[in-house]
């Protein structure tokens, strides 16, 4: 995995699901055996406007909370990917959900404002 991935597309493109998709690849570590949702501090999510971290934010925790309780096909969509089975993803969504829900400020998505000041 690189060190380092910038997405640059245009309004609608999909780079909100494109980043989520990557975020959730390195804490729930979809390609290892394991699972360290700590690893969420590892992750720098930079973007031009507040509401757009804001949305970032909130869509993690809507998709983890949505697989964990079964709602929608949130599952088949963002994990279409990976070669575990939909319990382990369940099982390693709901250990990364609660991490973020007591840990949110180690959620590092803001603006290329906060970042630099």
């Amino acid at each position: 995995m690189s060190l380092l991935t910038v997405y640059n597309a245009s309004a609608g493109s999909g780079k909100t699901t494109a980043l989520i998709k990557e975020i959730l690849k390195i804490i729930l570590d979809l390609n290892n055996e394991g699972i360290d949702p700590k690893k969420i501090k590892q992750v720098i999510g930079l973007t031009f406007t507040n509401a757009v971290a804001n949305e970032l934010k909130k869509r993690l925790v809507d998709v983890l909370y949505k697989v964990v309780f079964d709602e929608s096909n949130y599952q088949a969509h963002y994990f279409d990917e990976s070669k575990l089975d939909k319990e382990e993803i369940k099982r390693r969504c709901k250990i990364a959900l609660h991490y973020l829900l007591h840990h949110y400020s180690d959620v590092s998505l803001f603006t290329i404002d906060a970042f630099s000041n």
